[in-house]
């Protein structure tokens, strides 16, 4: 069975944010050049019996990867783009002041990035990652990439340069999917206190407005989330794998065991904001 392209996407995204490590993407390469394989350990938690679905979607293990914050965007998937490339498109978005065209240049402008080679993490001669995909999927993502560098061309360094003030924008805005954008922006080896709040702030916002893959970062990534927060969004990530609203490689990592192991009185709050989220999201398409 062919996997869902937007799986396969939603996979590669999830990998380069940090929260595919392992199975989950290309982790880093040791030493001996053979890509790491083994999954973080604990189990999943129990979601709360109103938020479980009346059967699970088709479970199909799509690719294992990383690549840019919303790699939709590095194909030509409606986005206007021809064969003038992202240069015009960003500076008009620099110049017009809206939030919601900061966004899409901010994460045009990442997709450019050197270390968002995503080709050469399929062939083996990336640096620091190895990029493993099915074969049914490999060509095709490899099509887009090469698109989509096609489409870097145009993107002076001075452009470039602009990423940040970009993304400010749409995070001031509160743009759904800035919140990812600005994490996805932040060294993610050197990471400041204050950062880490403001990408909280910024992913919340982004699962209020049903942004999905804000979702398993808020669930394995240790923002300063509360306990019970972070209960919760573990429970919401496998209801929307279970859902295929997350491809099922999303599930495979979750955070340390808690200690001490969660109370009665914390999965009951965790449930609630589980039943308060979940209609935020709807399948993609």
């Amino acid at each position: 069975m062919r996997k869902p392209l937007h799986w396969i996407l939603a996979t590669v995204s999830l990998a380069v944010a940090g929260v595919a490590w392992h199975l989950l993407s290309a982790a880093p390469v040791p030493p001996g050049g053979a890509p790491m394989g083994s999954a973080a350990s604990g189990g999943h938690l129990a979601l709360p019996p109103a938020a479980l679905p009346a059967s699970p979607a088709a479970a199909v293990a799509p690719a294992t990867a990383p690549s840019p914050a919303r790699p939709a965007e590095t194909a030509d998937a409606g986005t206007g783009i021809g064969s003038e490339g992202f240069g015009p498109h960003v500076q008009h978005a620099i110049e017009s002041g809206d939030a919601r065209q900061a966004l899409r240049a901010a994460r045009w402008i990442a997709s450019c990035r050197a270390d968002r080679d995503v080709e050469s993490m399929i062939n083996g001669s990336h640096p620091k990652y190895r990029l493993v995909l099915p074969p049914d999927a490999r060509a095709e993502v490899i099509m887009k990439e090469r698109q989509n560098q096609r489409y870097c061309q145009t993107l002076t360094p001075e452009l470039m340069a602009h990423h940040a003030s970009l993304v400010e924008r749409a995070l001031a805005a509160q743009v759904p999917g800035s919140g990812l954008a600005y994490f996805d922006s932040l060294d993610l080896e050197r990471r400041s206190p204050a950062e880490l709040e403001r990408a909280l702030k910024g992913l919340r916002a982004d699962a209020e407005q049903g942004e999905a893959l804000a979702v398993p970062l808020l669930a394995i990534q240790a923002l300063g989330q509360s306990r019970v927060e972070q209960l919760a969004y573990t429970k919401l990530m496998d209801l929307m794998v279970l859902k295929g609203l997350l491809p099922p490689t999303a599930g495979l990592v979750l955070p340390k065991p808690p200690d001490p192991p969660y109370s009665a009185e914390e999965q009951a709050q965790a449930g609630s904001l589980v039943t308060r989220l979940w209609p935020r999201f709807k399948p993609p398409g």
